[in-house]
């Protein structure tokens, strides 16, 4: 059990005359191309060396592009083993290039390097399924990974629990766990399902859920809890925006487009939160369909900085990974294809 001194602090919203404006400037895109069908794009990642890893609904693969938007690399096929992979769903890359994949179909984690080479495969902890998720840790002092899985959502509250790998040994740590019955009242307001990041010391930000939109951090190091944010309405799908949704999830699997079809309209609060090199928080909000995407810049302090938005578009982005000064998207066009965008980011404004 996490036991944590709560602070709910509401802070006056201003942004700093001392920080400037953020620009994006764009750098290239990754479209279906060289016989590889994306279908949807589970996940994808920056790496130090300037690629992009990208895992797809349609093959049990790794594909890696260059920073031209040109695939080098395909590694894995389907199977059950050694480097082969069932399901593929969520991917992270640290500083020197290592990344994991967590394969849901085999109940592993893979191991790489930045050459392409199996290191090792784990098995995930607490039975790992289909909604499973990671984000990678960048640090001073080590290259750690977190990870994290959710249970099915007819268990009512969101628990959350978060594994720390280092990818040296051959085990996961259980880093932060919200997980016990006399928990469940206490951060009711805290959303597993959503989107989170680590910070550099190892803190943890988080969402709320809906109607909440507050950003939340536990602070591991203090056991301090703090909530920040702008509130804003929320967003609803259009009938349109739903029949895409769906559709997607039929690529991914039957099970995945039944929940969907019976989860309500609503749009998650965040498309998702990065923790950039500078330090500084990226929540990328819901949009209103065929409006343009805004995401609020925080410092890890919780204070708003500045809000970045992208031309207004039926295209809907989602917020992926952020490396050395660049950020990606996951761009589901008006027709529902995928593909991605890889932006530079200008901090002198």
């Amino acid at each position: 059990m996490f036991y944590i001194i709560l602070f709910t602090l509401f802070f006056i919203l201003i942004p700093s005359s001392e920080i400037q404006d953020i620009n994006l400037i764009y750098s290239y895109s990754i479209e279906e191309n060289e016989g590889v069908y994306f279908g949807s794009i589970r996940d994808a990642v920056l790496t130090p060396e300037k690629n992009t890893i990208v895992l797809t609904s349609s093959e049990q693969s790794i594909f890696i592009y260059n920073n031209e938007g040109k695939l080098v690399q395909k590694l894995g096929n389907e199977g059950r083993g050694p480097g082969e992979l069932m399901v593929p769903m969520s991917i992270a890359s640290n500083n020197t290039g290592d990344f994991i994949v967590t394969d849901i179909g085999n109940a592993k984690i893979s191991v790489w390097n930045n050459n392409g080479d199996l290191i090792r495969e784990m098995s995930t902890p607490d039975n790992a399924h289909m909604y499973a998720q990671s984000r990678s840790f960048q640090s001073n002092s080590s290259d750690l990974f977190y990870w994290t899985i959710s249970p099915d959502p007819s268990s009512g509250f969101d628990k959350i629990r978060i594994h720390k790998i280092d990818t040296r040994l051959e085990d996961a740590e259980l880093y932060f766990s919200i997980n016990e019955n006399s928990e469940n009242e206490m951060y009711e307001f805290i959303s597993g399902w959503g989107t989170w990041d680590v910070s550099e010391n190892g803190d943890i930000i988080t969402v709320g859920k809906t109607p909440d939109y507050h950003l939340y951090k536990f602070g591991i190091k203090d056991n301090t809890l703090e909530q920040f944010g702008n509130p804003f309405d929320p967003v609803v799908r259009t009938q349109k925006e739903n029949k895409i949704r769906i559709e997607n999830a039929k690529r991914v699997s039957s099970q995945a487009a039944s929940l969907l079809s019976n989860s309500n309209d609503e749009k998650p609060v965040f498309q998702n939160i990065e923790i950039d090199d500078k330090n500084f928080i990226w929540a990328h909000r819901s949009k209103v369909y065929g409006e343009a995407e805004e995401i609020d810049i925080y410092s890890i302090e919780g204070e708003f900085i500045t809000t970045v938005t992208l031309p207004q578009s039926k295209d809907e982005y989602r917020l992926m990974d952020i490396r050395n000064n660049e950020v990606l998207f996951r761009v589901t066009r008006d027709d529902g294809r995928h593909s991605l965008v890889v932006y530079e980011i200008d901090y002198s404004g």
